[in-house]
């Protein structure tokens, strides 16, 4: 299950808050027609409409099986956290397939999923943390 949501500056309430709450503007999909993310830790030049402030969701995650709306649903076994770099290339379900292929493997997961990034041809940044429940 995605635990998260993409900032892109594509994304309508994104689009919205750089251009009308901040004064901004968006050109192709980039903030101030360079950044393709509308939410960063960094790009210290394009703080001014560039936020840190995540968007957070509380989630319960357990070991065991779980009834839900659809039937029985496997629990979570590990969360990845990447940056666009991996996600310009990858799907959610690839990385999920990628990371069980390796399990119990810590110490070269994390670095599997970046190599398959640059595989891919991304452009972009790459981190990769590979938390096991």
């Amino acid at each position: 299950r995605r635990l998260s949501h993409d900032h892109s500056a594509h994304d309508p309430v994104e689009v919205n808050r750089i251009t009308h709450d901040k004064g901004g503007f968006c050109f192709k999909g980039r903030v101030a027609g360079v950044l393709a993310v509308a939410r960063s830790l960094g790009d210290f030049g394009l703080k001014e409409f560039v936020t840190a402030e995540p968007y957070t969701d509380v989630y319960e995650c357990c070991h065991q099986q779980h009834n839900s709306d659809n039937g029985v649903e496997q629990s979570s076994e590990f969360v990845i956290l990447a940056c666009d770099g991996v996600w310009d290339v990858m799907t959610d379900q690839q990385a999920v397939d990628l990371v069980s292929h390796y399990k119990g493997t810590n110490e070269t997961v994390a670095s599997e999923l970046t190599k398959h990034a640059i595989q891919r041809g991304t452009a972009d940044n790459i981190t990769v943390l590979v938390c096991w429940l």
